[in-house]
């Protein structure tokens, strides 16, 4: 008998959720011309010209990079040499494929599918494929930069060294 109350408590509160949002106006951005996707769109072009700055213009100024296997990289500027040093490793090829974005107000989120490959000077290329999720939010100048950001490989992790 209690759970009825409860389950029509549940409704309520997520159907007043969902006419907050209609009524604020959040929504998805329309394709490529949404201004989150231009973002991805923007990072992918740096990337796949080798252009370090370009890519890190797409980060607001104390945005954070968590990559795997490796600490967080705080800051535009440390961004910048992030993506710098994996340029300068052989990464390239890059595809960014959204599966999913929302926005609300002035903050909003991507997630997605990666794909790139990674071949150092005389090395073999590896192709490396995973998933990404980036936090944006919307500045005082109207503009949409990424202010958190993390991926991770689909790929199994080598195996360790032999000793």
């Amino acid at each position: 008998m209690r759970k009825l109350p409860v389950f029509a408590l549940g409704i309520c509160l997520v159907a007043s959720v969902a006419w907050a949002l209609q009524k604020t106006g959040a929504k998805e951005p329309a394709g490529e011309g949404g201004a989150i996707a231009q973002l991805a769109a923007d990072f992918v072009a740096g990337a796949n010209a080798k252009d370090a700055t370009r890519m890190a213009a797409t980060y607001d100024e104390n945005a954070v990079v968590m990559p795997p296997n490796g600490p967080a990289v705080r800051g535009r500027e440390n961004i910048r040499a992030y993506w710098q040093g994996m340029l300068e490793a052989g990464a390239r090829d890059v595809v960014l494929t959204p599966t999913g974005t929302a926005v609300s107000g002035a903050v909003g989120y991507e997630a997605g599918t990666y794909a790139f490959t990674m071949q150092p000077a005389g090395g073999q290329a590896v192709k490396d494929e995973g998933k990404y999720l980036v936090g944006v939010r919307k500045g005082k100048d109207g503009k949409w930069k990424v202010a958190y950001d993390i991926f991770n490989s689909d790929l199994p992790c080598p195996p360790a060294p032999a000793k």
